[in-house]
């Protein structure tokens, strides 16, 4: 017999991981899905459709609780390099570096202005010079707990990764796009597990977010191209 229980935590842990998992609400404006407002609008879907054995449900020596974690981390990632795509692709600013030391990323950050609510992307690549290179450049801490310090100003900092890949620096004001979710941000992933009646063995999984992306302002981006990531 299913073990209802069982099945709730495993959508529970699925849920909890994704948000914990997802940066969206961190780093571009989000909205709730208004009716009035957003319905003529396209709206993406990003998710988990799978079949699950119904066995993981049953049996007490099988804990698929990992694999659940996973599946909400994979839906964040994937909402992620989705975001990464859109601002690479549009007509942001561009500058080129000669090196990707601490002094020229923080006069590029400077730049832009107010600081209160920039964002700056960094590669995966460039993780020990930052901690080590730049804290010697700069003799003080500026990269603490993923976040870059600049003028007594805490950056938020997040990394690319194997899975969302990209080579430049880039920096945002969340406020360059909109995020719509629908319904709504707090409730924006939707999460149904039933049995398959195709397949009496398996569960049918189905998890997923319904978002619109726009980018409103290019120029409140701003991508620093290092030496070896130019095209001349």
């Amino acid at each position: 017999m299913l073990k209802q229980d069982r099945i709730s935590k495993c959508i529970s842990l699925l849920k909890k991981s994704y948000f914990e998992s997802s940066i969206i609400t961190k780093v571009i404006e989000t909205l709730d899905f208004n009716e009035t407002q957003h319905q003529n609008l396209d709206f993406l879907k990003f998710g988990i459709w799978t079949y699950v054995p119904k066995e993981w449900f049953i049996r007490d020596d099988v804990i698929p609780d990992f694999v659940f974690i996973e599946f909400g981390r994979n839906i964040a990632i994937g909402e992620k390099k989705y975001l990464i795509k859109k601002i690479l692709n549009s007509n942001a600013r561009q500058k080129s570096l000669t090196e990707a030391n601490y002094q020229n990323i923080a006069t590029a950050i400077m730049e832009m202005g107010d600081l209160s609510d920039i964002i700056i992307f960094a590669p995966i690549d460039h993780y020990v010079k930052m901690h080590i290179d730049w804290t010697k450049e700069a003799n003080a801490l500026v990269v603490e707990e993923n976040e870059l310090i600049v003028k007594s100003h805490r950056i938020p900092l997040f990394w690319s990764s194997k899975y969302v890949d990209f080579k430049d620096f880039i920096i945002v004001r969340r406020s360059f796009g909109r995020w719509i979710a629908k319904p709504s941000v707090r409730d924006r992933l939707s999460v149904e597990m039933l049995q398959s009646s195709e397949k009496p063995d398996q569960m049918e999984l189905k998890a997923q977010t319904l978002f619109h992306l726009d980018v409103i302002d290019p120029s409140q981006i701003l991508i620093l191209k290092l030496p070896a990531n130019r095209v001349n």
